[in-house]
């Protein structure tokens, strides 16, 4: 875990100044890669869901980092999770980029699983957002 961490903090900054107290209470850790400034959400993996996604994680090298990355299609459930304006802004991007290729099996039995904890809003925005 040190060798983590370690890997984090020399390859990362921080976005907010409070960065240990917005993870308590998220779950998530927002940093940007100190050179190419990209965002990256470090996202602790505590429920069913997350070590399904976690399972399901494509690794790629991301400079001298090798890193899971979630699905396309597990982004997707965590952006209509989320629901912001700008998760929706993102969902809209995505839904071009990759409208074609995701595996709505998989997206309408994981949306049917969050409808059962009354989030059927997440099912009622894919449609709209992926018709």
């Amino acid at each position: 875990m040190e060798i983590i961490g370690k890997m984090i903090i020399d390859n990362f900054e921080p976005i907010f100044p409070d960065s240990i107290i917005f993870f308590q209470k998220n779950f998530v850790l927002p940093v940007r890669d100190k050179k190419t400034k990209m965002r990256i959400d470090f996202a602790a993996g505590l429920s069913g869901f997350d070590i399904k996604v976690i399972e399901r994680s494509k690794r790629h090298v991301f400079g001298k980092l090798e890193l899971p990355f979630c699905t396309v299609e597990d982004l997707i459930l965590y952006k209509l999770f989320a629901a912001r304006l700008k998760d929706f802004a993102d969902l809209h991007d995505i839904s071009k980029l990759h409208k074609e290729k995701i595996d709505r099996k998989y997206l309408l039995e994981m949306l049917n699983d969050f409808a059962s904890l009354e989030r059927d809003d997440m099912k009622d925005n894919f449609e709209k957002i992926f018709r």
